[in-house]
């Protein structure tokens, strides 16, 4: 005999595990933004300018620049939608695109933390707390 959680304490923890899957976002955008100044912005300010960077090496560069400066934006964003919850499918994207940390800059935490918030997005208890919050507002 199973009982399942009166709906009001379902919300309750649902709102609980939107807010740290917000707060985790917001970790990880400040890790990758510290990742970003150390990996890329730090380099490119400390190199002399008798030695140019080759071709092969500015494409890396400013490669790498725009993939994490991605992320920063991209994990920030999904944050703050979680925090508020706005824009369901937003944060739907935004977490598949996180996914692909682990491709694009060898980072496992995206990976982990992106099929987190896409299991919790697909409670239909969470899919009606972002309606809920959309028909408060307008």
């Amino acid at each position: 005999m199973h009982s399942h959680p009166a709906p009001e304490i379902r919300v309750n923890r649902d709102e609980e595990h939107l807010k740290l899957l917000a707060n985790y976002h917001w970790l990880v955008c400040i890790i990758y933004f510290l990742t970003l100044i150390l990996n890329v912005i730090i380099p490119l300010w400390i190199a002399k300018p008798s030695t140019p960077l080759s071709h092969a090496d500015g494409t890396l560069l400013l490669g790498r620049l725009l993939i994490q400066s991605l992320y920063v934006l991209f994990s920030g964003m999904n944050a703050w939608c979680l925090k508020r919850h706005k824009h369901w499918l937003t944060c739907c994207i935004l977490s598949v695109y996180e996914c692909s940390s682990i491709v694009l800059i060898h980072d496992p935490m995206g990976i982990i933390l992106g099929i987190s918030a896409i299991l919790k997005l697909k409670n239909d208890s969470v899919k009606e707390l972002f309606y809920k919050a959309k028909s408060v507002q307008g």
